[in-house]
């Protein structure tokens, strides 16, 4: 077999083994050796960008950017001695920003400076709070645990926190890198204001009794605690995640694996993650400059966003590109459309004020275009079927507990597509007005049929590569068989789900791999 396997759209693939592949790969993962912080980045220097080709070689070193700026005339990173050197052997003329100047954007940290923000236990003790004493509405979880074994809590916030509903679902997070002191408290802010106006605020009320709402705000406490972008194992968690990862080793974190499995069990359709610093609204892709099938109404909503604060609304990769990044493994894997907002490293008042009404309207929006609930024409029950409209090709998933679906739409006409395992596909027609969502309710009748169910994993575009050499999604490779397909490229590989079990028999076929073209790989 050669180096390119076309994956059908709809099909299984060789990686599709997901509980055993999955299992092994994320074992050898927990091998990863934790890294000194004598070895951790600590040098704040700024590179002119007059050759175009220099914001690529610094990507592509893996050194770590702190902000690069409209214009795109300079880069500030934060990097070792020996990177500190390899910028300077490359005639980059790199330039060590004063601490005084540095300190002023927040690139490093003062005492002073600390004791404006929430220490961890001092961010704990405020959860534990908010859920004791409204008990009504919010429930505080234990996610996961860090590397150094500090709980990641995630703060649920509805009318009923303990049931399932037919409700759109949220979430919102921040510290992917510890430093960032501000973007942890933007969603406890947001949880305050939640719980507290509950009952003299209708607008508010309505939020909390018409959507499921998740609150991080810490997902890297060790790299809190110490003062430091990384978590305790050195590793940057905003390039660990799974869609075309940076990291050799995707979701070898803690952390990452505790994000992920909330992004299984819950169907977030918006999420919006926090950093500083800088005043933007940064929407996906990050790792590739194509348009998202979604765009529309990403850009539609990243500019509402942004009229609420006069940021800098921008496609990631046209700012810098990223790999592995929590925005595109939401949207690659999970199908939920997920901002990174940078924000002010100071002034928490000013920072909250510009952001807390278009965080409001990003709840509120989670409802807009097109909802329902699929089922089994038999019995009734919830079915947890792939949702894909043409005009708009990208998967959404139904809850399998309820069954209930929610795709983001603007005003339009739309052909859906209803598939689940084990069901005959439904297409249905349908025209989605502004205002209240449109409610379609779907049955679908059984049908011995089975194929890949979601994107665990997928590395195969390399980052130095013209991205024209391989225009392929994952996605391709979910579903029904058809004729597109997902090129692993040159040492590529995809991890897919198949959400059903599959049994290794003796001496027979247990899965088959679809092709997409006339090669034989």
């Amino acid at each position: 077999m050669n180096n390119r396997i076309p994956i059908s759209k709809k099909g299984y693939t060789l990686c599709i083994f997901f509980t055993l592949i999955l299992s092994l790969v994320l074992g050898g993962f927990l091998a990863a050796q934790e890294i000194t912080n004598h070895s951790l980045p600590s040098i704040v220097v700024t590179v002119p960008l007059s050759d175009s080709k220099t914001l690529t070689d610094v990507i592509q070193k893996r050194i770590t950017i702190l902000e690069v700026n409209r214009s795109r005339t300079s880069v500030v990173v934060l990097v070792t001695e020996e990177e500190f050197a390899w910028l300077s052997s490359m005639n980059f003329s790199p330039e060590i920003v004063p601490d005084v100047v540095a300190k002023a954007h927040g690139w490093k940290r003062s005492s002073e400076f600390e004791r404006d923000f929430h220490s961890y236990a001092q961010m704990t003790t405020e959860l534990q709070t908010i859920a004791s004493t409204y008990p009504e509405i919010a429930r505080l979880y234990e996610i996961g645990q860090s590397v150094q074994g500090r709980v990641l809590w995630g703060l649920k916030i509805t009318d009923n926190p303990d049931n399932e509903e037919n409700e759109p679902e949220v979430r919102i997070c921040g510290l992917h890198h510890g430093n960032e002191y501000m973007s942890a408290e933007l969603p406890l802010n947001l949880a305050l204001l939640l719980v507290q106006n509950y009952s003299s605020d209708p607008a508010i009320s309505e939020l909390i009794d018409n959507r499921e709402i998740w609150i991080i705000p810490m997902v890297n406490p060790d790299g809190h605690e110490a003062d430091t972008r990384y978590n305790a194992h050195g590793v940057d968690l905003n390039r660990n995640y799974g869609y075309m990862p940076e990291s050799a080793t995707p979701y070898s974190e803690p952390e990452t694996r505790a994000m992920r499995s909330n992004a299984l069990e819950n169907n977030f359709v918006l999420s919006l993650s926090f950093h500083c610093s800088g005043d933007i609204v940064n929407y996906i892709w990050n790792y590739k400059t194509q348009p998202v099938a979604d765009n529309a109404a990403v850009v539609a909503l990243s500019n509402q966003y942004g009229s609420y604060n006069g940021y800098w609304v921008v496609e990631g990769y046209d700012w810098y590109q990223t790999l592995g990044d929590c925005n595109d493994f939401s949207y690659g894997c999970r199908g939920d459309i997920d901002w990174t907002i940078e924000v002010q490293s100071s002034g928490e008042e000013q920072a909250w004020n510009l952001n807390r009404d278009a965080m409001l309207e990003i709840i509120d929006a989670a409802d807009m275009g097109l909802t329902g609930v699929v089922t089994n024409a038999n019995n009734g029950q919830p079915i947890p079927a792939t949702i894909w409209v043409e005009e708009a090709f990208w998967p959404c998933f139904a809850d399998p507990e309820i069954g209930d679906y929610h795709k983001i739409l603007l005003p339009g006409s739309y052909t859906v597509h209803y598939q689940a395992n084990g069901f005959q596909e439904n297409i249905e027609s349908v025209v989605v007005e502004a205002g209240e969502p449109t409610v379609l309710n779907v049955a679908l009748h059984p049908s011995p049929q089975y194929y890949a169910y979601q994107v665990t994993t997928c590395a195969y575009y390399a980052p130095s590569d013209n991205y024209q050499n391989n225009p392929t999604d994952g996605i391709a490779s979910l579903g029904i068989p058809d004729d597109v397909c997902a090129s692993l490229g040159v040492g590529g590989y995809i991890i897919l789900d198949m959400l059903d079990s599959i049994t290794d028999l003796p001496d027979t076929n247990d899965l088959k791999v679809y092709e997409g073209d006339a090669t034989s790989d």
